[in-house]
């Protein structure tokens, strides 16, 4: 019966796509039981077109194209000609799936940095008010327990709306997801019902996909500008940190209420920083004219952002603010995000996903000012990532180089670029006094990491960034598992025993 919801949902998209005309659809067709509704989608690389006679061969009842000849005339069921954009494609999706984001409250958190720590802090508070949460993030989808993998920050749009339905089958009140500038260009998210959108911060990264800062910018608004206009919800709003010069920029829909943080005396909520330390801060924040108090159990500036977008957010979905600062006390952390190796032996081991130079900038800027004036050494293990943005890796070096004693350059997912060629484009920046005496090149990411540990003494800090949470690692040929918190742990027990 699925097949024929989608058919009677094609009907009633003809009001709005008026050059789509239906054939070979009788009374009758809308009863078919199996088989499925094969959308030939035209994309910059391919043609859905091409793959008609494959589809017939697996089972296809319906076809959705956009060019009726390319048909094969045996085909017997169903053709539906019109366009065959992403955009029907998703309504077609959410309607197969009987619309879950109009019974889940969505909350996209989208911006170059922080989205799955936001994510993960959100899943957090709001499951301690009682309302089960499930994550779509670059880490996994996951509802309590129940975890689903993913290869996509956020998933195409068939899947998204069949992750939504299990979600919700499961129990999900919230979904609290990432939302990638990708997936807003293409279109990913455009059947859903968007009920809160949060900004984080814009730096550099995806150039090699958008071009410029400024395309990347407007691909990252349409969350607040689209979404919250077409979404469906009552009552949406958005969340943005006013600190960074794009979230002051960024145009929210009318409908949508805006919400502001920032350490800017003109943010709605304004936090200072009163304490630190490598188990997290002790902050301050005025909110209506009142000051609360409170600790953020995660190191760092940057994660006391973090925070406050969740809170936020909290408070816009009609919480008590000063509650909701009392139960970010409780949050465990993400994994990958600046998280404590703990199995060494008085050395502060950190890994992290900094795979940027300005999330790597923050990162170091906050191990530099919890360290204080202690007399012991940072040390970076960096990667640059294959078939990626190549105008990042020296920006990447030369933060490392900004804030660390001693930089390691690695291999980070070379994917079918030669490792020795990715770290040359990181090498060229370096200083000729730097090279082999504060600053090495060590191919093999294990070995790199080793070389770090091993250059340490006790009580300095070790950070091993680009990979954070990731198991795995990419090369030409093939997939190897790779964990920077294992390796980590392993090469510390060869080191020192």
């Amino acid at each position: 019966m699925k097949l024929a919801a989608l058919i009677q949902g094609i009907y009633e998209f003809q009001s709005s796509f008026s050059d789509v005309e239906i054939k070979g659809l009788h009374s009758d067709s809308r009863q078919i039981q199996s088989g499925f509704l094969f959308v030939a989608l035209v994309g910059g690389t391919s043609d859905g077109h091409d793959y008609l006679d494959k589809a017939i061969e697996l089972g296809a009842a319906a076809l959705l194209v956009s060019d009726p000849s390319r048909v094969p005339s045996h085909f017997s069921g169903a053709v539906v000609v019109g366009e065959t954009s992403r955009v029907l494609l998703a309504q077609l999706a959410a309607r197969f799936y009987d619309q879950p984001s109009m019974e889940l409250c969505c909350i996209g958190v989208t911006g170059t940095n922080g989205k799955t720590s936001v994510t993960c802090m959100l899943e957090s508070l709001l499951t301690q008010l009682g309302q089960p949460t499930g994550v779509l993030g670059t880490i996994d989808h996951h509802l309590g327990s129940q975890v689903w993998p993913t290869s996509l920050t956020t998933p195409d749009v068939v899947d998204l709306q069949a992750r939504l339905a299990q979600m919700k089958q499961a129990g999900a009140e919230n979904i609290a997801f990432e939302v990638s500038s990708h997936a807003l260009e293409q279109g990913r998210i455009a059947a859903l019902n968007v009920s809160g959108a949060i900004f984080t911060n814009l730096t550099r990264d995806h150039l090699d996909y958008h071009g410029t800062m400024e395309n990347y910018f407007f691909a990252k608004e349409k969350l607040f500008s689209e979404s919250l206009w077409m979404t469906q919800r009552p009552r949406p709003f958005a969340v943005i940190n006013i600190d960074d010069e794009y979230g002051r920029r960024i145009q929210v829909a009318d409908q949508a209420k805006r919400w502001t943080f920032g350490q800017s005396a003109d943010a709605d909520f304004c936090f200072e920083v009163l304490s630190q330390s490598f188990e997290g801060s002790e902050i301050k924040v005025v909110w209506n004219g009142q000051n609360h108090f409170g600790f953020v159990p995660v190191p760092g500036l940057f994660n006391v952002y973090n925070a406050m977008a969740a809170m936020v957010c909290v408070v816009a979905k009609g919480h008590d603010f000063k509650d909701t600062l009392k139960k970010m006390e409780s949050f465990k952390g993400v994994p990958g995000r600046l998280q404590r190796v703990r199995k060494l032996p008085q050395r502060s081991v950190f890994v992290d996903y900094a795979h940027t130079s300005d999330a790597l900038q923050s990162v170091l800027s906050t191990l530099t000012e919890i360290r204080a004036s202690q007399p012991v050494k940072i040390i970076t293990v960096c990667g640059f990532g294959g078939d990626r943005d190549k105008g990042k890796r020296p920006l990447m070096t030369k933060a490392a180089m900004s804030m660390s004693d001693i930089v390691v350059l690695t291999s980070d997912n070379p994917r079918t670029e030669d490792p020795e060629v990715i770290i040359d484009d990181g090498w060229a920046v370096v200083p000729q006094d730097r090279r082999n005496q504060s600053v090495f090149r060590v191919t093999d990411r294990r070995q790199a990491i080793e070389k770090a540990l091993a250059l340490s003494n006790p009580k300095d800090v070790v950070l091993i960034a680009g990979k954070g949470h990731e198991s795995y690692q990419i090369l030409k040929d093939r997939t190897i598992d790779f964990d920077d918190v294992l390796v980590a742990e392993e090469s510390a027990k060869k080191i020192f025993g």
